[in-house]
């Protein structure tokens, strides 16, 4: 009896030291085929966009062509009086938070309508909602799309939305509601 029971002592013992040995070996191979040479690999991620500076990649446009055709599709994110794109950044609100960007789709008496309405958007892939206000004691219901960080995509949301919807939706600063 005892030597059954050293036996499987013996055997638990030896499976334990192969499944240790097994993930060590595992661990050493998957170190080398990552390259890691012990550094953290959450320090690869990069640094957060500092507030209020230009979007570099579209200020930045060095050929005039692409410029003229981004100016063309989107005037009112346009300067007047230069080509420089009007301020499109990651900023910052009054109150320290990061400033968001929402598309007013279309306002309706019928709340029916609006779900119809952004029901036919969210099949597009869109994310879009239904906010429902009383104005002027008339019960409302908007469809917005959003909040998105970057204007510049709003922006092309609202290009896509009204050619196919035949609206003109509205580009408005997100504000947060209690």
């Amino acid at each position: 009896m005892k030597a059954k029971a050293k036996a499987k002592a013996k055997d638990a013992v030896f499976g334990a030291v192969a499944i240790l040995l097994t993930v060590l070996l595992i661990m050493l191979v998957k170190r080398d085929i990552s390259g890691s040479s012990g550094a953290s690999q959450q320090t690869m991620i990069p640094n957060a966009p500092l507030s209020g500076l230009e979007l570099e990649a579209i200020s930045e446009l060095k050929d005039l062509e692409k410029t003229n055709l981004l100016r063309k599709k989107f005037p009112e994110s346009y300067n007047n009086n230069t080509t420089n794109l009007k301020d499109l950044s990651y900023g910052l609100s009054e109150t320290g938070l990061p400033v968001f960007w929402q598309l007013e789709i279309g306002i309706f008496h019928s709340e029916e309508e609006a779900q119809k309405l952004a029901k036919n958007i969210r099949s597009e892939g869109f994310k879009v909602f239904v906010e429902k206000e009383n104005i002027n004691d008339k019960n409302l219901s908007i469809v917005m799309l959003g909040p998105k960080l970057k204007k510049q995509r709003i922006l092309i949301d609202k290009e896509f939305i009204d050619k196919r919807y035949n609206i003109d939706s509205k580009v408005l600063q997100y504000v947060h509601s209690k």
